[in-house]
């Protein structure tokens, strides 16, 4: 008897309806994108804690996340960092997606990336 339950096979599967590829996390929240015009920023969360830390807001952006039903990282980026939208985008992203009317997006499914 063997030891490895698992056996490797090749398949050829042909697809017949629409196929979505994404990733274990599924629809990112307010608090892991942000849009500036036509570009959508996601997340890496040490550079979103690391510009928390350098701009002094890590107490003000927990507080926030802590009392709002939805919150909002662009909302909360407006609301309380002196640094422009379009300045805060590339330093806290892990990677950027060019998206019209980023500013209006409210659900974002990613998918599988290389």
């Amino acid at each position: 008897m063997s030891r490895n339950r698992f056996e490797r096979i090749m398949l050829r599967l042909k697809v017949l309806s629409p196929l979505h590829v994404g990733t274990q996390q599924g629809e990112l929240t307010g608090l892991e994108f942000i849009g500036e015009k036509n570009r959508l920023y996601v997340v890496d969360e040490n550079k979103l804690a690391f510009f928390l830390a350098q701009n002094q807001l890590v107490e003000k952006f927990v507080e926030y996340v802590r009392n709002t039903d939805w919150p909002n990282l662009r909302i909360f980026m407006e609301r309380s960092c002196k640094v422009p939208l379009d300045k805060i985008g590339p330093r806290i992203a892990s990677y950027v997606v060019d998206c019209p009317n980023a500013m209006k997006v409210r659900n974002f499914r990613p998918m599988i990336r290389d």
